[in-house]
């Protein structure tokens, strides 16, 4: 399917399967226009100056607490990814203007109309569903990374010094 086409289906609200998501992902492939380039992107999130003074910390809390919200979630589930966007976003204007932001009345309607357009956005769904497989996959395989605790050796250690 022509990708201009999928940018007036998604202007005109029709829902973007995984079929004509990927098929427009394999047209992008083909034509050159798939890269990974982050110096040609036009929407690259800027930290306001009150963003940016508060350090890392705040950027790992929201993974950390973005993490949590995925690991409940089913993956299986058919509505795992809009239900994953949905609290991307969520998280993402709790943790930059607060919790009582998201209790507002149009917060929700907001929420929709944005996690519809990043998932009916070929280029942005594939963002997404990237940012979102490499958060899952990290947190499982972080167990892995772990080292004991200095005093706390493994089985194969303590066997070793018995």
């Amino acid at each position: 399917m022509d990708p201009m086409k999928l940018g007036q289906m998604a202007m005109q609200g029709l829902p973007m399967t995984d079929e004509v998501a990927a098929a427009a992902k394999k047209k992008r492939l083909e034509a050159g226009q798939e890269t990974t380039d982050l110096s040609q992107a036009q929407d690259l999130y800027q930290p306001s100056e009150a963003a940016a003074s508060l350090g890392r910390p705040k950027v790992d809390q929201f993974l950390e607490d973005i993490r949590a919200d995925l690991e409940a979630m089913d993956k299986n589930s058919e509505t795992f990814l809009p239900d994953a966007t949905s609290a991307l976003i969520s998280r993402a204007f709790g943790h930059e203007f607060g919790e009582e932001f998201t209790t507002d009345p149009g917060y929700s309607q907001m929420e929709a109309v944005l996690a519809r357009q990043l998932l009916s956005n070929p280029e942005y769904r594939d963002t997404v569903e990237a940012f979102i497989s490499k958060l899952t996959q990290a947190h499982e395989s972080v167990g892995s990374l772990i080292e004991p605790v200095e005093g706390e050796g493994s089985k194969d250690e303590e066997e070793e010094e018995s």
